[in-house]
């Protein structure tokens, strides 16, 4: 991700999310039995959460979907879109569904009040960031996600945004962070982007045993280092002694800092014990959620 900041009040291109069409008349069902969330809940309007699991339940993408007319819009991972849309057409078997990419449209980030945008782009709002770490990195009040025609020029530098999706605990899965985390584990379902009560889907018996233990042994926290300096994807968190205690799930610069969504084990979630990753102190602050398990 850019280490160059998006400014307040303009929509920043995201070309880290790919854009995915589903349509066909089965495709809700079809959804509803690959995704971890409830597909058949998804209404006009609505930036919908959710996980899609290998077998063995851990996280291939974290998609965000909204209805986009006869058809539902996906938003994912852009590095790794064509072997997740790949992947995905292997369950298509015999339901009345059609995958695509959209190349017409992209995704954008705005921060801030929504600027102007053409006529026909949808915009979502989304979760904010705790008000102390608002302040402490120095960022614009509100955040929200747009669809909008590709063609359209945006600001190139897409961290801020990132940034503050970090700070705000919203979970996304880029590149090497693929299959490596239940969604508990990165409060996927503390962001709304998991149903305990719909129907079987991918890995979801994996999820549902997770949930029923109880208790969840790592989780999703929110660190912050000084400087831009990238920390990318699965870079190891290691404590006061050298040991590694977490991962980095993703991160991005802000204002000569960086946030990082990181996931480390429960008895580290509110430690003042140092913690560091690529040479760098790490900082933990408050997530805009606790932990407490929704149902």
């Amino acid at each position: 991700m850019s280490t160059r900041n998006c400014t307040a009040q303009r929509a920043c291109a995201l070309p880290e999310l790919a854009l995915v069409r589903v349509s066909g008349e089965d495709r809700i069902k079809f959804l509803q039995g690959q995704l971890t969330n409830d597909v058949t809940k998804l209404d006009l309007g609505m930036l919908m959460t959710a996980g899609w699991c290998s077998p063995k339940g851990r996280l291939l993408s974290a998609p965000r979907l909204f209805v986009d007319g006869e058809a539902v819009g996906m938003l994912i991972d852009a590095g790794s879109a064509d072997k997740l849309i790949q992947r995905l057409r292997m369950y298509v078997l015999r339901s009345k569904v059609i995958i695509e990419r959209d190349c017409s449209r992209k995704a954008a980030g705005i921060l801030g009040p929504v600027p102007e945008l053409p006529e026909g782009s949808l915009v979502f709002t989304q979760s904010c960031m705790a008000q102390s770490v608002q302040i402490g990195l120095a960022a614009p009040a509100g955040r929200s996600l747009a669809i909008v025609p590709a063609e359209l020029e945006l600001e190139a530098d897409s961290s801020s945004y990132w940034a503050a999706s970090a700070a705000a605990g919203d979970p996304w899965i880029f590149g090497p962070a693929a299959d490596q985390f239940v969604p508990q584990a990165v409060n996927l379902e503390l962001a709304g982007g998991v149903s305990f009560t719909k129907g079987c889907y991918t890995g979801q018996e994996i999820v549902s045993r997770v949930e029923h233990i109880g208790k969840t042994p790592r989780r999703g926290a929110l660190a912050v280092a000084e400087g831009e300096a990238a920390l990318t994807p699965m870079t190891e968190i290691a404590d006061g002694a050298g040991s590694p205690v977490g991962v980095v799930v993703y991160a991005a610069a802000i204002n000569g800092k960086t946030a990082a969504f990181v996931q480390l084990p429960n008895e580290l979630l509110q430690t003042s014990k140092p913690l560091s990753a690529a040479g760098r102190t790490l900082m933990l602050m408050p997530l805009p959620y606790g932990y407490e398990r929704l149902h």
